[in-house]
């Protein structure tokens, strides 16, 4: 049962909601912008007239509100409160309708209405959000997409779940999900520091851009197939509170977003992009920047020079079907290693070695297990241990991650029982270290990503139908020693 009293309170002392959903305002606003956007935005000006003409409020119509530091901030009903606050005082019209200033009708009955308003007050903000999500299953969906994925945003924040949101909205979970990232990565963009005060002011108002013109960039189709998609170029992806990451400096990050979104928002900016069919390609400064920065086509040629030095070729790039707590999909996973062992004839899989390590691989680590693992993985022949040695050279990676961050006093980043965070976190360190190159960097992504090799070594230790393949094996060490390298000699 909710706990909130219900009370008289001055119109003077009710402020407008700088944080609603539904609001689109700068940063920093004042109660004044809040105005001048309702004016705008949600027809504010005809409700007060509406109620000029009725006397007063409406019977019935509740508002609502919390107190924050020491204010009544209004959480339902602020149109409603902002026309009563123009009636009160009809220079608000200023800096949007002067013309309709001497047009209001304000009689001394209207004032005495108006001038204390009926209002429920809430503990605080989180336990009125379920009211009024409550209130605005229905509602919600007829708010603007860009509204709903803030009154998301919000609430994820205030600390709800994704299940919570969707129970009191109505809306899918997925779809939740897909609004928080989407809205994150709006939110980004739009702070980004290269933006002029004018575009600000002339084309990036939230409520009139389409935002749908940059997010769906992310993930079309190329018109070259040879190119990768724009969200992996950036190696966009999200952490646990739908905050967006990647592995490229951010000064490359920020620019990319910055031309991108100049395409999407900016009239004019480039002719070629329509937004509706139009790919990153249609954008000639983008691809300019792309090839200057060896980003698209540079640091694809030297990754296809990386892994031919390896005798492995183009990678594999099938999917493993992984959940999101990390639990493998044990029929993905066994279809996975049976395609591979099926195709290993070809010349992307196979090898003439009959080790996994060879005997160049030469370390400083003076860890005895961890030398004793590598010299037992030059010795024994893969014809006849595979299974042994797939467990052992997990078993390698997880210890030499864990070398690593103890030795450049890191060792906070180790995530016990999650080997692929521990190595997203070391790579990040070498990123950041510039001991790894951009093309080093974006080939141990994309074998983590599209090759699923943490899942696939954690199916070689949980599950029995997960089988491990000779050449696979010498796949991920070749495509894994660099990193090994680094780590042991740290």
């Amino acid at each position: 049962m909710l706990n909130y009293v219900t009370k008289d309170i001055n119109i003077n002392d009710l402020i407008l909601d700088e944080n609603n959903p539904r609001f689109i305002i700068p940063p920093n606003p004042s109660q004044q912008s809040i105005v001048d956007y309702l004016i705008d935005y949600e027809e504010v000006e005809q409700l007060a007239m509406d109620i000029s003409k009725s006397g007063g409020l409406y019977a019935g119509e509740r508002v609502i509100a919390v107190k924050e530091n020491g204010k009544y901030v209004v959480l339902e009903g602020n149109r409603r409160i902002c026309a009563c606050k123009i009636l009160m005082n009809p220079r608000l019209l200023q800096n949007r309708r002067p013309a309709s200033i001497n047009k209001l009708v304000i009689t001394d009955n209207l004032i005495n209405n108006i001038s204390n308003i009926n209002v429920d007050v809430m503990p605080s903000r989180i336990s009125a959000q379920s009211s009024l999500a409550a209130k605005h299953i229905d509602g919600i969906k007829k708010w603007s997409t860009i509204s709903k994925y803030k009154f998301f945003a919000l609430e994820f924040d205030a600390g709800r779940t994704i299940d919570e949101i969707a129970l009191v909205t109505g809306v899918s979970q997925s779809k939740i999900r897909s609004g928080l990232k989407e809205y994150r990565v709006i939110q980004y963009v739009l702070n980004l520091q290269y933006w002029t005060q004018k575009q600000k002011e002339e084309y990036l108002n939230l409520q009139d851009i389409k935002t749908s013109r940059l997010t769906r960039l992310f993930s079309a189709k190329t018109q070259d197939k040879k190119n990768p998609r724009l969200r992996d170029i950036l190696d966009l992806s999200y952490d646990d509170n739908f905050y967006i990451q990647t592995a490229l400096d951010k000064d490359i990050f920020d620019k990319i977003l910055y031309i991108v979104a100049q395409a999407a928002f900016i009239p004019d900016y480039c002719v070629d992009f329509n937004g509706t069919r139009s790919t990153y390609e249609d954008i000639p400064e983008l691809m300019n920047y792309l090839a200057e920065n060896k980003i698209l086509i540079e640091s694809r040629k030297e990754e296809k020079q990386t892994l031919s030095s390896n005798d492995l070729g183009k990678k594999e790039t099938t999917q493993i079907t992984s959940k999101e707590s990390d639990v493998e999909n044990k029929n993905d996973l066994r279809n996975k290693e049976k395609n591979k062992k099926e195709n290993k004839n070809d010349k992307k899989y196979t090898s003439n070695r009959n080790v996994l390590i060879p005997d160049d691989f030469m370390v400083s680590c003076k860890m005895i297990k961890i030398n004793d693992i590598i010299n037992e993985l030059k010795r024994l022949n893969l014809n006849y241990s595979i299974n042994a040695q797939a467990v052992l050279l997990r078993v390698l990676v997880e210890l030499s991650l864990k070398y690593y961050l103890n030795n450049v006093n890191e060792s906070g980043k180790i995530i016990e029982n999650n080997l692929e965070g521990t190595f997203n976190a070391t790579l990040e360190s070498m990123r950041v270290k510039k001991i790894i190159s951009l093309a080093e960097h974006s080939n141990l992504n994309q074998i983590r990503k599209n090759d699923k090799i943490f899942s696939i070594f954690n199916g070689y230790v949980h599950y029995d139908s997960v089988l491990p393949n000779k050449n696979i094996l010498i796949y991920y060490f070749d495509n894994m020693r660099k990193i090994l390298e680094i780590c042991l000699n740290s």
